[in-house]
């Protein structure tokens, strides 16, 4: 009996250790978990986005297509990034290789992009 207890208090003993360990690794390691988990499993919410953002600037059919296109595009990328990042989350590398990082929950305008200057000609950041 003394032993079972002893047991289950080293056991509790590790696990308190683990998750309330602050370490950069640790912090950095899990944030890379969670950010491949979160792309893998909505990656392909980047067709929705992509076609109500090409429809800002193009009439409906075009923006249709081409957010379909450019969506299917993205997600796949997306959800492979995802799928990477899952699966390599405990390796050294922890920045994220996507921008932004999440298709959901942040605000994808606030995000550098190359924004084409249809009068001039030029791509802008």
């Amino acid at each position: 009996m003394m032993n079972k207890h002893l047991i289950l208090l080293i056991l509790l003993w590790i696990a308190a250790l683990i998750f309330t360990a602050r370490s950069a690794f640790a912090d950095d390691m899990w944030t890379k978990a969670g950010r491949g988990f979160g792309n893998l499993t909505t990656g392909y919410y980047e067709i929705v986005h992509q076609t109500v953002e090409m429809s800002e600037d193009n009439r409906w059919p075009i923006a249709l297509f081409g957010g379909l296109v450019k969506g299917v595009a993205y997600g796949t990328a997306r959800t492979l990034t995802g799928a990477f990042e899952l699966v390599t989350f405990p390796i050294p590398g922890y920045e994220p290789i996507m921008y932004p990082e999440y298709i959901i929950g942040q605000a994808y305008h606030d995000t550098p992009r190359a924004d084409f200057d249809e009068h001039h000609k030029t791509v802008t950041l």
